[in-house]
């Protein structure tokens, strides 16, 4: 007995113009058994889609950069701690290594911070994938006080425009990449 087995795999793409092109695969298998006489057997299959991460509504993917923005408050509000976790937690590498950099000057100076940055709105939030641009209006209303009480860094008392760049780490926290405030300092109200 002779059996010859065919596959056909043919791909199509679907275009919908409010969405990105989805691809599909149809499986056709034609099965040929041969003894005395033919019989053709067909069947048709779709395969299942390629397994994707598990994805956020914009909305909980809104409320998840929020909350990060959040903790970064919270850190700085801890005072300058170049050894806190939430660095990590809160910054890619790059920007936690600056970040703790700035923190131990920080130290060294015997400075501390006083006050809290008070978010008055969030003019808009990008998402692009694993990517994402937050611009917010706020008072950064937090001053560096050397240990003698000297003002290093004065605490704002007006709103400016922030732009935060934001990545999803491959942990599913999304984290700081960039912190802008352009050359000038771009007054908001909220």
């Amino acid at each position: 007995m002779a059996v010859a087995l065919a596959a056909l795999v043919s791909a199509t793409a679907c275009t919908d113009e409010a969405s990105p092109p989805v691809s599909t695969a149809e499986l056709t298998t034609t099965i040929v058994v041969q003894e005395s006489t033919t019989t053709e057997a067909s069947t048709t299959t779709t395969a299942p889609e390629p397994t994707a991460p598990p994805t956020s509504s914009q909305e909980e993917i809104e409320v998840e950069l929020i909350a990060t923005l959040d903790g970064i408050n919270d850190l700085f509000a801890g005072g300058p701690d170049p050894d806190s976790p939430l660095i990590d937690q809160f910054y890619d590498a790059e920007l936690a290594d600056t970040v703790r950099g700035n923190f131990a000057d920080r130290v060294a100076e015997s400075a501390v911070y006083e006050g809290r940055f008070e978010r008055l709105s969030i003019e808009s939030i990008e998402i692009d994938g694993s990517t994402a641009q937050v611009l917010e209006c706020g008072i950064d209303a937090v001053a560096t006080i050397s240990a003698s009480g000297e003002v290093l860094v004065a605490a704002d008392d007006v709103g400016f425009l922030r732009r935060y760049e934001m990545t999803l780490g491959d942990d599913g926290q999304w984290r700081v990449s960039l912190i802008s405030f352009g050359l000038e300092k771009t007054p908001c109200e909220p």
